[in-house]
């Protein structure tokens, strides 16, 4: 918790040091149960109870980063290597061109993404995914969808290898997995929507419920239990709108 407090402090400085005229911030985040949201939540409840500012959280949706652009919102928190495909224009990014009008402001936190898998399944690591059901597209987050890419590259997969069930955001894929429709999913540890899922009363929808880590057992759990208590999480960040002038390049690369 107090990582959490030092890193939303500073992220609150950043941030008010630019906006001290402003009477209400606006922060783009993505759809509640993603650890963006959570983060986002966080630090507008201290910017709110801290400052002489108010700052509102507004789902996108999506990706935050095209709100933050078009100046819907004065900021925003998104995974870093995202941004970074965002403002140069590259990877799924590279048909909408580069934004250099954003930038970094601060690494809020830390975190980590795992791939889960029910506990009582015969997935002991990503190679045992071969020919399962597992999320994919992921339109309205397609930083997502690269991760699950990755995942299955990571195990010497591809997706000709496993079942596709198409999902629109990180959230929904869990929620799939809740109901029975996928057999894996990936998210932070210790989030919110991973101890849900993990719960007791969700693991009724499937008979033997409760989650592991693909490729891990009690320890994994274990892991999953004091990454929620201590919120360890990496990768998140804030971002906001470039002033003129300023090195895009210098100061994204300077924190992704």
């Amino acid at each position: 918790m107090k990582r959490i407090t030092k890193a939303a402090l500073a992220a609150t400085l950043a941030l008010g040091a630019t906006a001290a005229q402003a009477q209400v911030l606006t922060l783009s985040t993505t759809n509640p149960g993603g650890l963006a949201h959570s983060v986002g939540t966080a630090i507008a409840k201290a910017v709110t109870e801290t400052t002489d500012l108010r700052m509102v959280v507004v789902p996108a949706g999506g990706s935050p980063m095209p709100a933050v652009a078009g100046g819907e919102a004065e900021c925003g928190i998104n995974i870093a290597y995202d941004l970074a495909y965002y403002v140069n224009g590259s990877t799924y990014y590279a048909k909408d061109g580069a934004h250099p009008g954003l930038r970094m402001v601060a690494a809020v936190l830390p975190s980590q993404l795992a791939m889960y898998v029910r506990k009582d399944s015969d997935i002991n690591s990503v190679e045992d995914l071969r020919g399962k059901r597992v999320p994919s597209e992921l339109n309205a987050q397609l930083a997502i969808g690269a991760v699950y890419e990755t995942f299955l590259k990571l195990g010497g997969l591809t997706r000709d290898d496993v079942t596709s069930i198409p999902a629109q955001s990180i959230v929904q894929a869990a929620e799939d997995f809740s109901t029975g429709r996928n057999d894996t999913f990936a998210f932070s540890i210790g989030t919110a929507k991973v101890l849900e899922v993990d719960s007791p009363r969700t693991s009724e929808r499937q008979p033997a419920g409760r989650l592991l880590l693909a490729g891990r057992t009690k320890r994994a759990r274990t892991a999953d239990r004091r990454a929620h208590e201590c919120h360890h999480l990496r990768h998140h960040h804030v971002l906001r709108r470039q002033r003129p002038g300023r090195d895009h390049r210098q100061d994204h690369h300077g924190g992704a």
